[in-house]
């Protein structure tokens, strides 16, 4: 489906000092060095005795990313670069056994650098030398394989299961207007709300940055699948971080994801957005720790509870994406058991796994709703599959299905089209993940009732306080994707008096034990939905401070808040707490 922009985005981008082109049409000299190498590769690739590949798939990316970050008003960054890659798949074997799904295949692809110019012989040489490198290593893993499984007494299915699910030859065309980023007037944007902070002194650190990244995609499979199209996705966002009395750092960050410049929030709505994050930190600052371990019911609430779910759901191990059980090496199955295994919550299809009052579909083609830009959606996914119009997950708590790729599983054979592109620093990767999730209460009622409801639930378990909390932070841990990655903390919590409903901010609370069965008990739902655009599986460590743009791109619609009947709350545990500065911020003076 071919995008036209309209005479009023025309007109915002040039407001904003933009010109906008479309992208070239796909050269010959690209499609036609893909298809040579893809010829190759699968009539010609063999050594000696070692078995020939039985697949392969070809991207090819070309992208720009722009940069740039200020600090109180100054400039420290501005980065505006090109990024050009090829990535390869190669199953070598057979779709039923082959190097995949073994606990030494890795990472199944591998990229490199394209030429910059139109060069078919230099994009040639670049996928024959990461196919050469590639078909060796497979090569000896399947060999590998092939002895752990003659070496252990395996149950038929974890045999017999086929390593690539079939999938019928697509072709798939998208153009999109391709924006030509005018670095200087993004500088003066980012200037200008990074120079806020100096109006909240206490704050110690601060910077607000633009990440934007646009790209052409085209992916060749050995199948015949072909296919074209845009990715972008870009985001202002503002950090800040400040000290509490007692040394406690206290940090805080807020996003605006557009795809195109017409869809970024104007900047007053920034800037309030801005101040309000702002005057919420200086306020934790000197906010109550939170002292009393609780147990009770917790509501959360627009981003807070947008966050739980996307971590819980779709970021976990054990979250609504099927998960294959690899082969394992019997000399280091102890090492690497829980990489290894398969998703648990694949048994439970069919069954009850959330609240009756809850359900959660997936629909990829939803590009607007309630005029805000959807960044998760998508028409093709990263294997060249299209998903359905809408993938039912769970319905009324009942778990239907996962997300899933041409990897099968016991219970998840066919691929659902849900192998993502995910944007990394060095360029795209693939993940399993959603598009467009919608999360459905059947049962709502207004914010006000659901307040009300909270407290008489607290009271009802002899409990003096009930608690609220608004924003979470970004998971922590989990560097590699197969761990299971910690809850993020609670940035913005409030403690709500069972007595007379007073509010007031506390800090320093941690959620401890979270599990797919709190979300079993719901006591209410508020009617007002929320829609929250963010990068899936992109942590803390990777993101906070750095590149700001790693992860799958996703949406989440959820209710406006949920009160969950028992979660656990503890005062957070650090390692090392700092110590006060000896010298006062220049900024107070």
């Amino acid at each position: 489906m071919n995008r036209i922009l309209s005479k009023a985005a025309v007109g915002v981008l040039l407001a904003l000092g933009l010109a906008a082109a479309l992208w070239a049409e796909p050269s010959d000299s690209m499609r036609l060095a893909m298809e040579q190498e893809m010829q190759r590769t699968m009539e010609e690739l063999s050594l000696g005795d070692l078995k020939r590949p039985c697949f392969a798939g070809f991207t090819l990316s070309r992208a720009r990313t722009l940069q740039i970050t200020a600090s109180l008003g100054a400039i420290v960054r501005s980065d505006l670069s090109p990024q050009d890659r090829a990535r390869v798949r190669l199953l070598v074997g057979s779709h039923k056994m082959s190097n995949e799904n073994y606990m030494f295949s890795g990472n199944w692809t591998q990229s490199d650098d394209i030429p910059r110019d139109d060069s078919r012989r230099g994009i040639r040489q670049v996928l024959w030398r990461i196919v050469d490198g590639r078909y060796k290593e497979h090569a000896e893993e399947l060999e590998k394989k092939l002895a752990a499984i003659a070496q252990q007494n395996l149950a038929p299915e974890d045999t017999s299961l086929p390593d690539l699910a079939p999938a019928s030859p697509l072709t798939y065309e998208r153009t999109a207007a391709r924006v030509e980023w005018e670095p200087a007037y993004w500088q003066d944007l980012a200037r200008r709300l990074s120079a806020i902070f100096l109006d909240y002194p206490q704050i110690q650190a601060s910077q607000v940055s633009l990440y934007a990244y646009q790209a052409e995609v085209c992916y060749l499979n050995s199948e015949g699948t072909w296919a074209r199209y845009p990715v972008r996705v870009s985001a202002v966002v503002a950090e800040a971080r400040v000290q509490a009395a007692d040394g406690r750092d206290i940090e805080d960050r807020i996003e605006f994801f557009f795809q195109t410049p017409s869809g970024l929030a104007g900047e007053a709505s920034m800037a309030q957005r801005i101040r309000e994050m702002a005057a919420t930190l200086i306020a934790l600052r000197s906010a109550p720790l939170f002292e009393d371990s609780y147990s009770g019911p917790v509501m959360f609430e627009g981003q807070a509870l947008a966050e739980l779910l996307a971590q819980r759901l779709f970021s976990d191990q054990t979250g609504l994406k099927a998960k294959r059980k690899n082969i394992l090496d019997p000399s280091y199955s102890r090492y690497r058991t829980r990489q290894a295994l398969e998703n648990p919550l694949e048994a439970r299809l069919g069954k009850k796994v959330l609240w009756r009052g809850l359900s959660i579909k997936d629909v990829p083609g939803l590009e607007e709703m309630d005029g805000q830009s959807l960044i998760g959606s998508y028409e093709v996914d990263a294997e060249g599959v299209r998903p359905p119009e809408e993938l039912v997950l769970v319905e009324k708590g009942v778990l239907k299905n996962l997300l899933n790729g041409r990897t099968p599983t016991r219970r998840v054979p066919q691929s659902n089209g849900h192998k993502r592109l995910e944007l990394t620093a060095n360029g795209l990767a693939e993940e399993i993940g959603p598009g467009v999730v919608v999360v459905t209460a059947h049962k709502s009622e207004p914010y006000e009732r659901l307040k009300r409801r909270l407290i008489k639930a607290a009271r009802s378990e002899d409990l003096d306080y009930a608690y609220i909390v608004k924003k979470m932070g970004r998971a922590t841990g989990g560097s590699n994707r197969d761990q299971e990655a910690s809850l993020g903390e609670p940035v913005v919590v409030v403690q709500v008096s069972v007595k007379d409903g007073s509010e007031r901010l506390v800090r320093g609370a941690e959620i401890t034990g979270f599990s797919l069965n709190a979300l079993k008990r719901v006591l209410g739902a508020a009617k007002e939905p929320y829609i929250y655009n963010t990068m899936l599986g992109a942590d803390s460590w990777r993101q906070s401070w750095g590149w700001g743009l790693c992860g799958v791109p996703t949406t989440l619609v959820v209710p406006g808040a949920l009160i969950l009947e028992e979660v656990d709350m503890a005062q957070e545990r650090r390692a090392v707490t700092a110590k006060l500065p000896a010298v006062t911020n220049p900024l107070e003076e």
